[in-house]
Parts: C-alpha cells; structure tokens; sequence
C-alpha cells in the first residue's frame, strides 16, 4: 500500500465492499477500480455524479448534476486518521460505510424530488 494513503485506501476498500460500486452502475468493485483510477481529483466528482445519474435514470440537469456532486463531496470530504496501523484503518473503514450510506440517502432523496 502506498504510504501515507492507509486511511484513503482503506475508506474506499469500505464503501466498495459494501456495494458502493452499484451505485454507479458497476458489476463488480474491479470494473469500479480500475475506471475510478482514470479519474483525477479535478475530474472525478464529475464523473462519479454523471456515473450515479445514468444508473439511477435521472434527467441530464445541471441541477441534477449539481445536487450530486454535492452529495458525492458530503459523503467523502470527511476528516481521515493520518497514520498508519489497525486503528487508522478501522476509523477510515467506518467513515467508507458512512460514505456509502450517506451517498445512498442522498441519491434516494434525489429519485423522490428530482
């Protein structure tokens, strides 16, 4: 693992696991991985939110996009431990299953209101 990067990996690793990866629209967290890991942090929100907007068939707004790039930075701009050893990765895996249940709340709250 990259140092300096156990909380990040660790967070993600959480959110995948628990089905994160559907949320845009992907079979597996390999095919989710390997097409996030194209994305830089200017390009991903964007990305991230186009990817949850077509799985959910939501209309192609600015408004749309614009709620859930604001659900997406909610859900993942988060305070991680800094560190390494079991008890960062433990924090930073709670804090990936909160991003997912947030980011979930936050696209069914869309779907109801859109």
């Amino acid at each position: 693992m990259a140092q300096g990067y156990e909380a990040q990996v660790a967070m993600v690793r959480a959110f995948t696991e628990d089905g994160g990866y559907r949320l845009f629209g992907f079979d597996n967290p390999t095919d989710f991985r390997n097409a996030q890991a194209l994305q830089n942090d200017m390009t991903r929100p964007s990305w991230m939110a186009g990817r949850i907007r077509d799985t959910a068939g939501l209309p192609r707004t600015a408004d749309i996009q614009n709620r859930l790039i604001e659900a997406i930075d909610s859900a993942f701009n988060v305070q991680l431990p800094s560190g390494h050893g079991p008890n960062v990765v433990q924090t930073a895996a709670a804090r990936g299953h909160d991003a997912f249940l947030s980011l979930q709340r936050s696209i069914n709250a869309i779907l109801r209101h859109p």
